[in-house]
C-alpha cells in the first residue's frame, strides 16, 4: 500500500466515525489531481413528525354597522377589531326604486279606539231667510263658531203660476141632519164651478111654553 492509498483510507475512516449518513457535510475523498468525485449517496430517511403546536384561539366575529349607501355603488364589508375579537360593518346599496305595485286588500277592521273627551253641545239658531232669483239654487249658510252657530237661508222665488179663473160657488142643497151631529158641507162640481150642498144638524127641542 503506497502513500495515497493509506491518506484515503484515513479519510473514509474519518468520514464514518464523525459524519451520519443523512449529513451534506463530509470531506470528499479525491485522488489527486487526477481523481473523480464519486456518486451522490441515497436520500436518507423523513424524520419523525415534530410535536403538535398549541391550540389557538377560536375568533369570535359581531355584526356591528349596517349602512345603506348610494344606489349603484358596490357593497362593502369593513373587519374592525383584533384577533380573536373582530367586528364586520356591512354597507349595502340601495336598490333601484321598483315599479308601484298592485292595491292590495283592504285590512281588518281595527280595535275600536278609546272613547273621547265629551265635546261641547252645539247650540244651532236660524239666522236670516232671504229670497232667491226664479231657478237658482237653495243656499244654507252656517256662520258662527262652535259650540254656537247661525244657519242662514237662501230661498229661490218659485216660477210665477198661471192665471186662472175665478171659482163660482151656488149653494145646492140644504138637509137637517139629527139633533147632536156635526154640521157638514159637501162640496161637488168641477172648476171652476162648484156647487155647496149643506147639512145643518136639528136643534135641541125647546121647553115647553
Amino acid at each position: 500500500m503506497n502513500s495515497y492509498q493509506r491518506a484515503l483510507c484515513k479519510i473514509e475512516e474519518y468520514n464514518r466515525n464523525n459524519f451520519s449518513s443523512g449529513c451534506c457535510c463530509f470531506i470528499a475523498a479525491t485522488g489527486g489531481t487526477g481523481g473523480t468525485v464519486g456518486p451522490t449517496g441515497a436520500t436518507g430517511a423523513t424524520g419523525a413528525t415534530g410535536p403538535t403546536g398549541a391550540t389557538g384561539e377560536t375568533p369570535t366575529l359581531t355584526v356591528g354597522t349596517t349602512a345603506t349607501g348610494a344606489p349603484g355603488t358596490d357593497a362593502e364589508v369593513e373587519i374592525t377589531g383584533e384577533g380573536p375579537d373582530y367586528t364586520i360593518n356591512f354597507t349595502i346599496p340601495q336598490g333601484p326604486t321598483g315599479e308601484t305595485g298592485e292595491t292590495g286588500p283592504t285590512g281588518e277592521i281595527g280595535p275600536t279606539g278609546p272613547t273621547g273627551e265629551t265635546g261641547e253641545t252645539p247650540t244651532l239658531a236660524v239666522g236670516t231667510t232671504a229670497t232667491g232669483a226664479p231657478g237658482t239654487d237653495a243656499e244654507v249658510e252656517i256662520t258662527g263658531e262652535g259650540p254656537a252657530y247661525t244657519i242662514n237661508f237662501t230661498i229661490p222665488q218659485g216660477p210665477t203660476g198661471e192665471t186662472l179663473e175665478t171659482p163660482t160657488f151656488e149653494v145646492g142643497t140644504t138637509a137637517t141632519g139629527a139633533p147632536g151631529t156635526d154640521a157638514e158641507v159637501e162640496i161637488t162640481g168641477t172648476y171652476p164651478n162648484f156647487t155647496l150642498n149643506f147639512t145643518i144638524p136639528q136643534g135641541p127641542t125647546g121647553d115647553a111654553a
